[in-house]
């Protein structure tokens, strides 16, 4: 005997049936990973056009909303890596933008922040690494650039049994 069919109707704002489907009423839903695209693109476009102010702006508010990996507790859900890695260049991105603000502003401190937040993203990048401690340097924070340069060379050594490519004394100004 074949199983009966059930339909349920129902009515939600948030909810909406398409092609015997349901799908979420955008119009009456914000879903974050959409508003971190958005500002982020908003801030690189405001960048690109020399609005320093806005670009700093935006960006600060789309990694706000940035707050780790897509569905980071489903690492292996295929479905969801390329939309991951695209969201996680965009705050790679972000954070680049927001460094060199910062430091075109005079404000060590805050391209730190950046700089800190970008290199937990990307751990091995060596570029980032460099940047970060060279900011630290610069800014006379010699012993934390001396344990972050320690610590990244240990975690390269460890996972690639390589060295960073680059001394700490080579990036004092």
């Amino acid at each position: 005997m074949r199983q009966p069919v059930i339909e349920y109707a129902f009515e939600t704002p948030f909810i909406v049936t398409v092609r015997g489907g349901y799908a979420i009423n955008r119009r009456h839903v914000r879903i974050d990973a959409d508003l971190f695209t958005e500002a982020v693109r908003d801030g690189l476009s405001a960048l690109e056009g020399d609005d320093t102010d806005k670009a700093g702006q935006m960006l600060e508010l789309a990694m706000s909303l940035y707050r780790g990996d897509l569905l980071e507790d489903e690492p292996y859900a295929e479905w969801a890596m390329s939309e991951r890695d695209r969201l996680r260049m965009m705050a790679n991105d972000s954070l680049r933008a927001l460094a060199r603000i910062s430091l075109s502003q005079g404000d060590q401190a805050a391209a730190v922040g950046h700089l800190d937040r970008l290199a937990e993203l990307e751990p091995f990048d060596s570029d980032v690494q460099r940047e970060l401690l060279r900011v630290l340097l610069a800014s006379g924070r010699r012993s934390q650039a001396m344990r972050r340069y320690s610590t990244f060379k240990a975690r390269l050594r460890k996972e690639f049994g390589a060295e960073p490519g680059f001394a700490l004394g080579d990036l004092e100004a």
